[in-house]
């Protein structure tokens, strides 16, 4: 069987990515290769390898003879995609702290202002999409390609759980000034200061903007 293109397989991926931030997709919906297809105006084979790739980043579950569903992970799954997060992003900041500029800052904070005005247009995906961009600029920063992409896939897992379940309150995100507390530990070019705000913030993500209230907990599971 011929390789697939990799330009067509990103057009899928992106309208899967798409349609899980608009919430065409929800957690647990079926993603049928020909709709998808379709949609993308490709054959099946791109469809094929955007959600084996899919499925490597913890989005998509494949089960055989039913077909591609998005994931729909446990209480216990989610906190763990979390933890390690944590570590991940505590590593980033400690490892950038020690090559931050006033440059860096500024950049930076930019972000922190745009998704402070995102918010006060309640809109939820532009909010996330800038706090993306924020983690990305700062793994960066640290110049550790391997990390930035863990990282990346860490971060797309996270939001896409923050869509889903974050109830999006009214009042400025705890996130916007937990960002802001970021850079100014990096400013102080600390790597332990640095890196406990990262850790702090990404810990304050699960325990406090998630209502996981509705999700299933693995001991529930049969």
């Amino acid at each position: 069987m011929a390789n697939s293109d990799p330009s067509l397989d990103d057009r899928v991926y992106s309208y899967i990515l798409d349609g899980l931030t608009s919430r065409r997709f929800f957690p647990g919906s079926r993603l049928n290769e020909e709709e998808c297809a379709s949609a993308c105006g490709v054959s099946r084979s791109p469809v094929r390898a955007a959600l084996l790739r899919l499925k490597e980043e913890g989005i998509v579950e494949i089960l055989p003879g039913r077909g591609a569903f998005v994931a729909h992970p446990t209480r216990e799954e989610i906190q763990k995609v979390f933890d390690l997060r944590c570590e991940l992003e505590a590593y980033v900041a400690g490892r950038a702290a020690g090559r931050f500029t006033k440059a860096d800052g500024r950049v930076l904070m930019k972000l922190v202002a745009t998704q402070t005005e995102e918010h006060s247009r309640q809109d939820r995906l532009a909010v996330l999409n800038v706090a993306f961009e924020f983690h990305m600029a700062v793994a960066r920063i640290a110049d550790h390609p391997l990390a930035e992409k863990f990282l990346r896939q860490m971060i797309i897992q996270c939001n896409l759980y923050q869509l889903f379940y974050d109830p999006f309150s009214h009042s400025p995100p705890m996130s916007v000034e937990e960002h802001a507390e970021i850079v100014r530990a990096l400013e102080g070019r600390d790597p332990l200061v640095a890196s406990e705000a990262a850790r702090r913030h990404a810990r304050s993500l699960f325990e406090h903007q998630l209502d996981l209230s509705h999700v299933r907990s693995s001991q529930q599971e049969v």
